[in-house]
Parts: structure tokens; C-alpha cells; sequence
């Protein structure tokens, strides 16, 4: 019975230390965003889950990083829980600050409609594929987004070709991202020199200026065009004139190389893939991390009690504090706080109580119902290993006797000889 109780206790007292924790994160998280009231509750549970899912080193990790992707992205319930997880797992897999990817990801979600999910993925299918080779990939993506979409050009596209960059061997994919900002102007500014190698191309100028500024399909169709016609140009000299003249004094860092790396941007739709989830099925496949995800499982059942009891008596010790400093040293004063204090601790404990148990009965029931559904397994699997030890040790026999003789032998006779 003593053990019971203390066991209860003690329990009871990690009960409320976990919901104290949780209190401390959704007030953290209060604090960096402005959110209150129901807003808050809604990022509270997001925090819950992300925190169960076994993201993030503690409720206090998670609140942090949860209130920086909230405040970078403006994203909300499932959408900010898969952004939040996916920045853990973009920090755990490349190190990349929460901020800086969500930054990133915010930038695509913004220029190309995609979803934070999609924008997380291609954070991860650039940074597995050589995109970051040079620690440029988040802001490549940040700084850029805008002026690839004004060219009609897809998120996956942009990927694909600062991939198709690092593989051709440029020092910074943000070279290629400055290029195609420079065309992006350059193409619709009718500037003499723009015209002129529209005119080498044996393109239409105004037409050409007016496709691009339509955006759209209308915009990549005549991006394309562009590029394919320069790349394709016989005289070098006339191809690396009208190529400055449309991509500025970055085709003269990057050459002709950049051409075909822009050319292939065209087929960048079947570059990407579902990056995230398979770095979360490998990064966390692991012993530690499946027992820490039980753990937070178990937790998360608990989490909406443990709050109520810690919040509770938090509420209790505050009054406690209030009335000890109305009392002015009254010591009788004093005694009767404390003492309403300790009745109401112990009043909050009883009320949620059987909450608790019932929880704790439920859990213990039906991992105690799957141990006995499965005992004839169990008792098998150790009947197996018992005799395999056995089998082995038996066939070992012989030769760790042998193994033993020659070790005293050797003993003896170096005994002798000295």
C-alpha cells in the first residue's frame, strides 16, 4: 500500500511538472506572437501535437520554434503543425535555423501558390541534391522566389535548375538566381541594348517585351525560346554579347555553362519528390527516438490534465503570495494563507484524481491485454533465444576449454622458467 501511494505521488508530482511545462511553453508562445484567447488555445494543441509527434528537444523547443514559423509564415493549425515539423526536420537533417527555412519556405508559398508542405520539400530536395553546397540555398530561395515566378517559371523548376547549377560546377547557385533576375528586367525595359539582341535572335523586341510582362505560360513559353536561341547561336562572340545584354554581367561570371542549366529547368517538374518524408522515416529510425516518441505519446494523452492541474495550482500559490505580503508579518495571517493554500493544492489534486487513474488504468489495461493476446509470441521468441544462446555456447565449448588449457599451460610454464 505505502508503495502504491508513493507511487501515486510521485506520478501525480510529474503530472504537474508536465503540465507546468506545457503552461510555460503556451505562454512562451503567447509572448512571441500577441496571440490570446482562442487563437492561443489553437496554437497550444498545435504545439501538443508537433511536441507528441516526437519534433523538437522539448515543449519548450517546440514553443519557440512554433512561434517563429507562426510569426515568419502567418500559417495555422495542420498547415503551421507540417511547417513547424518540417523545420525540425530541416534543422535535425542540415542544420538550417527554423527562421531562415521558414523564411524560405514563405517566400515560395507567397510567388507560387504552393503549399507549405510542397515549399518545405523543395527546401529539402535542393539541400539533398548539392543546391546548399555553399550555405546559399535559403536565401537563394528567399531573395529570388518572386523574380522566377514573373517568369512564368514553377517553384519545382527553380529548384531544378540551382541543382542543375551545382552539378554543373558554379562556384554560388546565387549567381544563377541574380542572372535570371537581371533577364527578368532587362527583357522588358526597351532599352537599346535589350533590343539589340532580341534583334541578333531574330526575335521581335516589343512582342517579346510584351510576352514577358504578360507572365503566366505566356512568359516561361518566350523564357524558353530565349535561352534555346542563344544557346543554340554558332558565333561566340555574337552569342556572349547578346547573352550580357539580356542576363548582365553575370553571364560573364558564369559563360555559356549557364545556358543548358537554364534550358533544363524545363523538365524540373519530375525533379522533385516527397524529400521530407523520406528523411523522417531514415533520420528517426532509430532505438532512442522510438522510445522517446512513446514517451511523448503517452504524455500527449495527459498533457489537457496536467495543464488544468498546474495551471490550477499555480493560481493557488499566487493567491498564497498575494495574501503573505497583505499580511505585513502577521504570522497568523501567515499560517491560515498557507494552510488554505495546502487545502486547496490537495482539494485540485482529488477533483482531477480519478481522471487520472481512469487514464493511467485504461493505458496499463490494454498494454497488459496486448502482452497476454501475445504471450504465446513472447514466451516462443525468449524460448528461442534462450536455446540459440545454449546451442552456441555448447558448440563453443571445445574450444574455450582448449582455449583455457593453453592459457594455464602457458601459465605454468612461464612460472617454471622464472
Amino acid at each position: 500500500v505505502v508503495a502504491i501511494g508513493a507511487a501515486a505521488i510521485s506520478a501525480g508530482v510529474g503530472l504537474v511538472q508536465l503540465g507546468d511545462e506545457y503552461n510555460q511553453a503556451v505562454n512562451q508562445i503567447s509572448a512571441s506572437t500577441g496571440a490570446t484567447g482562442a487563437e492561443l488555445e489553437a496554437l497550444g494543441e498545435t504545439a501538443r501535437k508537433v511536441y507528441t509527434n516526437n519534433f523538437g528537444d522539448s515543449l519548450e523547443d517546440v514553443a519557440e520554434g512554433l512561434s517563429v514559423v507562426r510569426r515568419t509564415t502567418g500559417l495555422m493549425d495542420d498547415d503551421l503543425q507540417k511547417a513547424t515539423e518540417s523545420g525540425f526536420a530541416l534543422r535535425d537533417t542540415f542544420g538550417y535555423d527554423l527562421q531562415e527555412s521558414a523564411r524560405a519556405a514563405s517566400a515560395l508559398m507567397k510567388n507560387f501558390g504552393v503549399t507549405a508542405e510542397e515549399a518545405y520539400n523543395i527546401i529539402a530536395v535542393g539541400a539533398q541534391n548539392g543546391a546548399d553546397q555553399n550555405g546559399d540555398l535559403l536565401d537563394t530561395l528567399n531573395e529570388y522566389s518572386a523574380q522566377y515566378a514573373a517568369l512564368g517559371l514553377s517553384a519545382d523548376e527553380f529548384v531544378s535548375g540551382l541543382i542543375s547549377g551545382a552539378e554543373a560546377g558554379v562556384f554560388s547557385i546565387d549567381k544563377v538566381g541574380d542572372a535570371v533576375k537581371e533577364f527578368n528586367l532587362r527583357v522588358k525595359d526597351g532599352s537599346d541594348t535589350t533590343i539589340q539582341a532580341f534583334q541578333a535572335l531574330g526575335m521581335d523586341a516589343d512582342a517579346m517585351a510584351a510576352r514577358f510582362a504578360a507572365g503566366g505560360d505566356t512568359a516561361r513559353q518566350a523564357f524558353f525560346e530565349v535561352v534555346n536561341a542563344l544557346d543554340d547561336m554558332d558565333d561566340p562572340i555574337a552569342k556572349n554579347t547578346a547573352a550580357v545584354n539580356l542576363f548582365g554581367t553575370q553571364f560573364e561570371d558564369l559563360q555559356a555553362n549557364v545556358l543548358p542549366v537554364l534550358a533544363r529547368m524545363e523538365d524540373g517538374a519530375g525533379r522533385t519528390y516527397d524529400a521530407l518524408s523520406q528523411i523522417n522515416q531514415i533520420k528517426y529510425d532509430n532505438l532512442d527516438s522510438a522510445i522517446e516518441g512513446t514517451k511523448r505519446s503517452i504524455q500527449g494523452v495527459f498533457l489537457p490534465l496536467a495543464r488544468e492541474m498546474s495551471a490550477g495550482i499555480t493560481d493557488v500559490f499566487s493567491t498564497l503570495g498575494n495574501e503573505i505580503n497583505a499580511a505585513n508579518g502577521n504570522f497568523e495571517q501567515i499560517g491560515l494563507a498557507i494552510g488554505s493554500a495546502i487545502e486547496g493544492v490537495l482539494n485540485i489534486i482529488l477533483e482531477k484524481m480519478p481522471v487520472f487513474l481512469e487514464l493511467g488504468m485504461n493505458i496499463v489495461t490494454s498494454i497488459g491485454s496486448a502482452i497476454m493476446t501475445n504471450l504465446p509470441l513472447l514466451i516462443e521468441s525468449a524460448t528461442n533465444i534462450i536455446l540459440t544462446l545454449l546451442n552456441g555456447l555448447v558448440a563453443a565449448l571445445p574450444l574455450l576449454t582448449e582455449g583455457a588449457l593453453q592459457l594455464v599451460l602457458t601459465l605454468v610454464q612461464g612460472i617454471l622458467m622464472s
